[in-house]
């Protein structure tokens, strides 16, 4: 398959489970662009980011209940757009060790009112992570090893996260395995 920088729209119908590799060899590393990735019916996207870095730039997944990004090496920058998503449990978004980007700016989820969402899990890159719309409930889900504090050469190894709502939004350290009585 030819490297290429950008492409226009991807669609995909009727598939439930899209699993995309971005991956590149020699010393020409091209950075790889989905302008659009169409795939109304997708439950689950898979990316695998091991070799070369991948950017969805409109991800159309309404049906979506399931981003894993978690086997990526690379950066992988992913922005939803205004989209209603339909998953009644909430939608996962999982990054992977790369510096990611998430941007869920005006999505709103369907998940039912007792439930998250979106649940973004970061992983060990310093990501930049921007919430979803006002009033819904987005849970930061974080692990020992995850986004290690300060700087390796010039990358930022911590995470930045915007639109986080002290009201609704929760942040996950259950990984941990803290004991004792939670405050609230």
């Amino acid at each position: 398959a030819a490297d290429f920088a950008t492409t226009g729209a991807l669609s995909i119908a009727d598939i439930e489970t899209v699993n995309l590799s971005s991956t590149t060899t020699g010393v020409n590393q091209v950075a790889h662009t989905l302008s659009v990735l169409n795939a109304a019916q997708a439950t689950t996207v898979n990316v695998d980011a091991s070799t070369n870095g991948l950017t969805i730039t409109d991800l159309n997944a309404l049906s979506l209940v399931r981003f894993d990004a978690s086997a990526s090496v690379k950066a992988v920058s992913v922005t939803t757009g205004t989209d209603a998503f339909t998953a009644t449990g909430g939608t996962a978004f999982i990054l992977g060790q790369g510096n990611d980007t998430l941007d869920l700016t005006n999505a709103k989820g369907g998940a039912a009112a007792t439930t998250a969402d979106f649940v973004i899990t970061g992983g060990k890159g310093g990501d930049v992570i921007t919430l979803g719309a006002a009033g819904q409930v987005d849970v930061l889900k974080y692990a020992a090893g995850d986004s290690f504090a300060g700087a390796v050469g010039a990358a930022n190894k911590f995470d930045t996260v915007t639109n986080f709502a002290t009201t609704v939004d929760k942040i996950d350290l259950t990984s941990f395995g803290f004991t004792g009585t939670v405050a609230t």
